[in-house]
């Protein structure tokens, strides 16, 4: 029995002073997934997007493509990248569709004024709701044609967009939905997504 016990005393007392067992603790692991690398504005290819089957009244077909800046908006800030193409409906010409893209929020909003300021001299312009980020929209009749001109504005994350319709069937609601197609494709290829982790 006195045995037993000094084997018991001693295992306690081993036990005592073994070295204390290390429990590993577990950090967390990272749930946020890395941005992509954005592609720079000046090389995202806004031409695909111009004018889809389907996005104006039949009468209408686009132009040629340029990267320039169009004369009654040559004051503004220098975009990142510039596109647009213009539109022919029977006899009347108008500036169809314009994109200017801007790294800067300065410069986005310094174009916009100018764009605003040019268009405003003999157009009545409303506010549009469900377009971009903040739109504006016109139409004008001219009598001695019987031709509308309609045009609409807005800017959607980087871009501030210009269209102009010309013709005898096009009013402000053409004009509208072309932007929101628009719009919506802008969307898809210059803002930056919410990556959830």
């Amino acid at each position: 029995m006195k045995k037993i016990c000094i084997m018991i005393v001693l295992a306690i007392i081993l036990t005592a002073c073994a070295a204390p067992t290390i429990t590993p603790t577990l950090q967390p692991t990272s749930t946020n997934t890395p941005e992509p690398t954005p592609i720079p504005l000046s090389e995202i290819d806004l031409e695909p997007i111009l004018l889809l089957s389907g996005d104006l009244p039949t009468d209408f077909q686009g132009g040629q493509i340029t990267t320039s800046i169009i004369k009654r908006f040559e004051n503004m800030p220098d975009p990142e990248q510039a596109i647009a193409q213009s539109f022919r409906a029977g006899d009347y010409g108008s500036d169809g569709i314009n994109i200017y893209l801007y790294k800067s929020e300065t410069d986005l909003l310094k174009a916009k004024e100018i764009v605003i300021a040019s268009l405003q001299q003999g157009d009545k312009f409303e506010e549009i709701s469900d377009v971009g980020e903040w739109a504006i929209g016109s139409e004008e009749q001219n009598t001695m044609f019987y031709v509308t001109d309609s045009k609409v504005v807005f800017i959607r994350c980087n871009a501030l967009v210009y269209i102009e319709l010309f013709s005898k069937g096009t009013n402000l609601e053409v004009s509208k939905t072309y932007a929101q197609r628009i719009d919506k494709r802008l969307k898809g290829l210059i803002c930056p997504e919410k990556i959830e982790p």
